[in-house]
């Protein structure tokens, strides 16, 4: 029981189960170093849903992603699901240079990231014993937060001109605080600095929850106008 959760206490969820977590997992890349991630499922239970968090570009405190967003990630596994969380190269303790060509936000990497995650899970399983043969690889979502949400998005079906990016195996999305259509709607200068957020969303036909704040300001794009309702 957690007193602080007031209101959200009336939306129906399962009674939480025992998890297990395995960290650091780590997935050959070509031409650089592993991925790290971290596993977190029920402990009892087989055919488990699986859904990859893709972490954000901010600033964590410096710690390895695998091993934020654990208030969230702790909720989903709880409840049934396995929640698989990669430390993208991206991140302040990834790896890559932020002064390399497709740096720093590298985020043709971190789709190419959550395509060895799904292109592996057999080996993800194997390094996490108490996985073996348990998750169910026909349903897997994505989850992504800020820039995560961007990397979702084009695994969902999302497209960038004359560039598509989307993964049938993914079935079901989350998208968390993420960033809307770039081009003309972004302020000039941002325009300029990420002209990859510059996408067609209606390629996206799976199932896709989207959470904003409305008092989220990324000051990406112009003032927008308040809405009351």
């Amino acid at each position: 029981m957690n007193r602080l959760i007031t209101l959200s206490r009336a939306l129906p969820t399962p009674e939480p189960e025992i998890t297990v977590a395995y960290t650091p997992i780590q997935l050959p890349m070509p031409g650089r170093q592993p991925l790290e991630m971290r596993l977190t499922i029920p402990a009892a239970g087989r055919d488990l849903p699986i859904v990859i968090l893709s972490h954000g570009f901010g600033p964590s405190n410096y710690i390895p992603s695998k091993d934020g967003y654990a208030p969230l990630a702790q909720f989903w596994a709880e409840r049934g699901l396995a929640v698989i969380q990669p430390t993208h190269a991206s991140s302040r303790v990834g790896g890559l240079d932020p002064d390399l060509p497709s740096g720093p936000f590298f985020w043709r990497e971190r789709v190419a990231e959550m395509r060895a995650i799904l292109d592996q899970l057999t080996e993800v399983e194997r390094q996490a014993p108490a996985a073996a043969g348990r998750l169910d690889h026909d349903r897997i979502a994505v989850a992504g937060h800020s820039l995560g949400g961007h990397t979702c998005s084009l695994l969902l079906g999302a497209r960038l001109p004359d560039e598509d990016f989307l993964d049938p195996r993914v079935r079901a999305g989350i998208l968390l605080a993420s960033p809307g259509r770039g081009g003309a709607d972004l302020t000039p200068e941002n325009a300029v600095r990420f002209p990859f957020f510059d996408v067609d969303f209606s390629g996206i036909k799976a199932p896709t929850f989207v959470v904003r704040g409305g008092d989220d300001d990324p000051h990406f794009y112009a003032p927008w106008p308040r809405l009351v309702c």
